[in-house]
């Protein structure tokens, strides 16, 4: 699986796609951090693993498929409906896509597979092509398979901010030629 590093990169691409230009400082700030935090979430289970002793047995099993994510959002934003009705649906939609594309990210990884039809099968699937080389668990802290995964994951989320700048100022430069045509027309 990919390390925080790529899952972090991708929760702060998602936050930037949002467009939060109008919140105040501090909840710009309180959704940055969600969809870093949402980014990980999926690997809550890691933490169960490493406890116990037994990461295999625990981590990127069913937590780590789409129907569990989607379950996920349902919950979140069904917390948010009760806590802050303005949220729900802003906190339901984060949170599909934050886990989301952790599980895809960790598809796209190297490894065993990630259970996507999870709960009809626990069969495990993985693409014909790898993004992402993963961590090496196994191979205990010091191997160097992490200096490959940290290097990876570093190009990986440079060549993300690198096109999400790209995008962002694409988007602005098409939001000032649509007022700008707008205020032609008066």
């Amino acid at each position: 699986m990919p390390s925080p590093i790529a899952h972090v990169a991708a929760g702060i691409a998602i936050y930037r796609l949002r467009d939060g230009r109008g919140s105040s400082r501090g909840r710009r700030l309180g959704m940055l951090t969600a969809c870093m935090g949402l980014s990980l979430l999926p690997d809550l289970d890691a933490a169960v693993g490493i406890a116990l002793g037994n990461l295999g047995r625990y981590h990127n099993n069913f937590a780590g498929s789409p129907a569990f994510g989607a379950l996920v959002a349902l919950v979140v934003g069904g917390i948010a409906l009760l806590v802050r009705r303005s949220w729900a649906r802003t906190a339901l939609t984060l949170t599909f896509v934050c886990y989301e594309v952790h599980v895809l990210m960790d598809f796209l990884t190297v490894g065993r597979g990630v259970m996507l039809l999870w709960p009809l099968t626990t069969e495990r699937f993985s693409p014909p092509f790898h993004l992402f080389f993963g961590l090496r668990w196994s191979d205990g802290l010091s191997s160097t398979h992490h200096l490959v995964t940290v290097a990876t994951e570093l190009l990986f989320a440079a060549a993300l901010f690198i096109a999400l700048r790209w995008l962002l100022q694409r988007r602005d430069q098409r939001s000032r030629e649509a007022s700008a045509d707008l205020e032609a027309r008066r």
